[in-house]
């Protein structure tokens, strides 16, 4: 299987009354955070966090839709199957 750099997941809005519903694959660019941290390990994250809060009001810089397609009864239980790949049934791999 190819990987797709930087996804981050497939977020699926169901609607329990139609059984459908409306999935989002998204990908994730870190590259543009830079915390410039060079302390010790344990605080990598807090400054990385720290960093991100630079992001709040353009949260578009980071986050993009790779892909948005509708989902169904039987695709969402193909996504859930532990024998399938989620973005193989999605299309993007």
């Amino acid at each position: 299987m190819k990987a797709v750099p930087g996804i981050a997941g497939i977020f699926i809005r169901w609607n329990s009354i139609t059984n459908e519903g409306d999935a989002l694959v998204l990908s994730y660019n870190s590259s543009s955070v830079q915390s410039g941290w060079t302390g010790p390990d344990w605080g990598s994250k807090i400054a990385s966090t720290a960093a991100l809060m630079d992001y709040t009001e353009s949260p578009e810089s980071l986050v993009s839709t790779i892909k948005e397609f509708k989902v169904d009864q039987a695709m969402l239980s193909q996504m859930q199957n532990a024998g399938m790949h989620p973005l193989k049934v999605a299309g993007v791999m």
